[in-house]
């Protein structure tokens, strides 16, 4: 596409996008209220160590299973927030947009108690100490409380997107979705970002 070519059709976009009627637009759509919405029963989470729980006699599984269940019950026994009182869920990354509204949906004991542990596991970390043992968080209590609320957030930020997209009607493009491995082999170099 030559400059002409390009500047022309970045002309027609632009005139497009500024004889749309933006009254037209409805506004944002929100999703009803749920009511007693319980996130924990529409979105179920089991983390990995409790996937083999219930599971008594090592013979009712099969050989690919039993193998599962001993590198799940070793990784669990290896990780160190254990040590500090953390849960899983104590642990992601509350630098995400989604994490960060799932947060701030918690019950307000809920989050208390998180940023107790969490409070007390970097004070342990400064001091290099680590809980006695019989504090450490066992596999029975490490429960996902806050996962369930991520995926809520998550659905809804879909179902927001979709709707805007739909409703939007301008004719602009979705932004091209690249994975890592674009950047890693060079091959996003090689791609023309513009038609």
């Amino acid at each position: 596409m030559t400059m002409i070519a390009l500047r022309k059709h970045m002309y027609n976009m632009f005139r497009a996008i500024c004889e749309f009627d933006v009254t037209a637009i409805e506004s944002r759509h929100v999703p009803q209220k749920r009511g007693k919405f319980n996130p924990h029963e529409v979105y179920p989470i089991v983390l990995n160590h409790h996937s083999y729980a219930d599971v008594k006699d090592a013979t009712e599984l099969s050989s690919l299973e039993r193998y599962a269940k001993i590198t799940i019950e070793a990784d669990y026994e290896a990780s160190k927030y254990r040590e500090y009182g953390l849960l899983y869920d104590d642990l992601l990354h509350d630098e995400d947009a989604v994490v960060v509204e799932a947060i701030n949906r918690l019950p307000e004991a809920t989050r208390i108690q998180r940023e107790n542990r969490i409070a007390r596991a970097q004070q342990l970390n400064v001091l290099h100490e680590t809980l006695p043992e019989e504090e450490w968080t066992k596999a029975e209590n490490d429960l996902p409380y806050l996962s369930p609320y991520v995926e809520w957030v998550r659905n809804e930020m879909i179902e927001y997107d979709y709707h805007d997209w739909s409703r939007s009607g301008l004719p602009i493009n979705p932004p091209p979705i690249y994975s890592p491995g674009d950047f890693n082999d060079g091959s996003f170099r090689n791609k023309r970002l513009i038609p």
